[in-house]
């Protein structure tokens, strides 16, 4: 879209002297939200579509926007948390840990959810080597991820099973 800037900016040449200034809009540059919708289905995140677009489009955007565009179209556009499988509330230095990222992972898994061969690989290897140290997943907000022993009979996931009162003094205890 084209048209007249009614209102020049601090530091504008031209403020001030009567002239107009014509500013030009920059084009479309996303693909058919349809497309970032499949992506998305497909469980990647907002920054990895984002990352896609450049390599396929060889324009680069942000997360944000994607999002955004998302959002414009009705998507829901947010992560799902799940919180069976994460049950803490991961502060922002730790989300993206390996094991966190593998959490996830077995959580879309669980779900039905689609991951890629790579993924998939890097899951299988990291479940063989908990199943071989013995060990679960423990968060701590303080020292983030980390492997415990597993508690035959009370750890039979992939996560040290919180105790009700550890799970609520986690959850209050985030910021």
């Amino acid at each position: 879209m084209v048209g007249p800037s009614d209102h020049p900016t601090e530091g504008d040449p031209d403020r001030g002297t009567g002239r107009t200034r014509w500013w030009r809009m920059p084009g479309k540059v996303l693909p058919p939200t349809q497309e970032l919708q499949t992506l998305r289905e497909q469980g990647l995140t907002c920054e990895q579509i984002a990352d896609e677009v450049a390599r396929k489009y060889h324009v680069r955007v942000t997360g944000t926007a994607i999002s955004m565009a998302l959002l414009r179209a009705g998507y829901p556009a947010k992560t799902p948390r799940y919180a069976a499988e994460i049950p803490w509330r991961v502060r922002p230095e730790h989300n993206n840990d390996h094991d966190v990222y593998m959490l996830r992972v077995a959580a879309r898994v669980k779900h039905g959810k689609r991951v890629s061969a790579e993924e998939r690989r890097m899951l299988d290897a990291w479940r063989r080597q908990l199943d071989d140290q013995q060990a679960v997943v423990h968060y701590h907000r303080d020292h983030g991820f980390m492997w415990v022993p597993r508690r035959p009979g009370v750890d039979t996931g992939l996560i040290r099973e919180p105790q009700r009162a550890e799970r609520s003094t986690e959850t209050a205890a985030a910021p």
